[in-house]
């Protein structure tokens, strides 16, 4: 992909991260005992017995239980910014199913969400969702992106929390048969912010011409686990000190995108935003962890867990700082995983002077890559600062990155 491409890509996604935030599976007991790990070693680790899992929620026919187009313009209504060609997609609905149609002449993007669940917000716990879709798609590598996205919402309307999974084309995207997905999102404490509540997202991206055809989300069921205790996994890799951060790449975007300033001292990674100059141009920084620079692959049915230490240095900062992304995906490009802190209406659960932990949980691919493609096995990570509001500004870091490895029972 040229820059010239890789640009637009970026400011495709960037503009489905503004009119998505404006318009709106098991583990192992919190008594487990393993000993501290050593990054590397291999720790037993025991599943859950099977009655573990709470079953909170199941949509098994979401067209007929409330499930609603997520944005309020009519299908074909040209999104954001005329030049990038970005539409509303098709929405449809098949029986009991509902769906979203890809393109192959404009860039689409599409949105179903659930009614808010009858599941709420519990402290210190791990969400499970399972989406079952299909498409009509019958060639793998021309079927539309899916994200499946959770979100934590206060009083119903406060967007909080955000994060789930992308689902590219390739061997692992679904068929016509329909494929289960397991999504894992552990959402920040949040208690003391009013009344919690989830919903659920099923997505479209579509930016390729080689994507068509119509994704269909057929079933989903939510659960609710006791977040694990870091000890019971495998610490595969960490990153803390100047020497261990050598490798990573910092991103600046260009015009329209305003100035941010990104750095490495003794603390970390950091991140500087100065505020959007207007209401449609925003400032993005990212630090990036190439997947050349990464001695960590995707294994074959393993749960991974990526553990960011984040802080900013004054109250100010914390106060003031803007939307943060966590983001781990595979060399491919095909499968993401994505926890997003969304400060537009409360900062409590925003990083603060002292360091907050915030985890990225997600499965191995389906299917992992072999031979001349390996390599696309590789995970990579970044942590991206946006700031979308003229009172969104300031620095956070971060101060260091744990990925785990844990079994799936």
């Amino acid at each position: 992909m040229n820059r010239k491409n890789r640009m637009i890509m970026v400011s495709l996604c960037f503009a489905i991260s503004v009119i998505a935030s404006s318009s709106l599976c098991a583990i192992y007991p919190d008594s487990y005992s393993g000993k501290e790990n050593v990054e590397g070693e291999n720790i037993k680790m025991e599943s859950l017995p099977p009655d573990y899992a709470v079953l909170n929620q199941i949509w098994d026919a979401p067209a007929d239980q409330g499930w609603t187009k997520a944005l309020p313009q009519p299908d074909g209504t040209v999104l954001y910014d005329p030049s990038l060609n970005l539409r509303v997609a098709g929405h449809v609905v098949n029986d009991s199913s509902v769906g979203i149609v890809g393109s192959t002449e404009d860039n689409v993007y599409g949105a179903w969400q659930s009614p808010l669940s009858e599941t709420t917000y519990t402290g210190n716990s791990l969400y499970c969702i399972r989406y079952t879709i299909r498409t009509t798609q019958t060639d793998r590598l021309r079927v539309p992106n899916s994200r499946l996205y959770t979100e934590f919402l206060v009083d119903d309307t406060k967007l909080v929390v955000a994060g789930g999974n992308r689902v590219g084309k390739g061997p692992f995207a679904p068929d016509a048969d329909g494929e289960t997905y397991n999504v894992y999102i552990a959402p920040p404490e949040l208690s003391g912010l009013g009344k919690i509540q989830m919903r659920v997202k099923f997505e479209m991206i579509d930016f390729s011409n080689n994507e068509e055809g119509t994704n269909y989300l057929d079933e989903v069921q939510v659960e609710r686990f006791s977040l694990p205790e870091k000890s019971a996994g495998i610490l595969l890799k960490s990153y803390a000190t100047p020497q261990e951060f050598g490798n990573w790449r910092p991103v600046i975007l260009a015009s329209p995108y305003g100035p941010v300033t990104l750095g490495l001292d003794g603390t970390g990674l950091f991140i500087t935003t100065p505020g959007p100059m207007t209401n449609l141009t925003h400032n993005l920084g990212i630090w990036t962890l190439p997947h050349e620079s990464s001695p960590v692959s995707f294994e074959s049915g393993k749960l991974y867990r990526a553990v960011y230490r984040l802080s900013v240095p004054t109250a100010e900062d914390h106060a003031t700082v803007g939307k943060i992304r966590l983001f781990n995906q595979n060399n491919g490009g095909e499968w993401s995983a994505l926890l997003e802190l969304v400060p537009d209406h409360f900062q409590d659960h925003m990083p603060s002077i002292a360091d907050r932990e915030y985890s990225v949980f997600f499965e191995s691919m389906p299917e992992i890559y072999t031979g001349s493609e390996a390599y696309k096995n590789k995970m990579n990570a970044s942590f991206e600062i946006q700031d979308g509001r003229k009172e969104q500004k300031g620095t956070a870091y971060m101060k260091s990155l744990e990925i785990y490895q844990y079994a799936i029972p």
